[in-house]
């Protein structure tokens, strides 16, 4: 009987499956951020860039005047064009102008120098690879007795930057 009891033939057997739980719990779960924080980082950068293009002021003879203000529309889609990487939109850009001195919101057409735009960029990360990496993690979670760990639906994430206008 004691020689039984210290034989460990088949111990991998029953380590294996634990040990590929929490490999895939680590391995999945990291895919899962590292995205988020790639979203992230791609969101930020477009949103400082459509800061600096909003603000911006172009001199355009063919405008009637001395400079020329981006409009509420060109910045949109400048945001949008900026993150296509992270599947933003133009739907997805919320820009918001305040005179300076009041803080009153006023539309971006009708700022001038001195004056604060604010934009702001939120998406929803859901791609295939993020569903996989979730769908993953949340079963080997499942499996040693925890919840659900992500959102199989996505997870948002948003960015935003303010500029003074020029």
């Amino acid at each position: 009987m004691r020689r039984a009891l210290r034989d460990e033939r088949g111990g991998a057997l029953v380590e294996a499956p634990i040990a590929i739980c929490i490999l895939l719990v680590l391995a999945m779960g990291l895919t899962t951020i590292v995205q988020l924080a790639w979203t992230h980082l791609t969101l930020s950068s477009a949103v400082q860039s459509t800061a600096r293009y909003a603000t911006h002021v172009d001199y355009d003879p063919t405008a009637g005047g001395i400079d020329r203000r981006r409009a509420a529309d060109q910045v949109r889609a400048w945001a949008a064009e900026v993150a296509a990487e992270a599947g933003v939109d133009e739907d997805d850009v919320t820009i918001v102008g305040r005179r300076a001195g009041t803080g009153e919101v006023v539309p971006i057409e009708h700022l001038v120098a001195g004056d604060e735009i604010e934009i702001t960029v939120a998406t929803v990360v859901s791609n295939p690879l993020y569903r996989v990496a979730a769908s993953v993690t949340n079963a080997a979670s499942h499996v040693v007795g925890g919840g659900d760990v992500f959102d199989p639906d996505g997870i948002g994430v948003k960015a935003g930057a303010s500029s003074y206008v020029e």
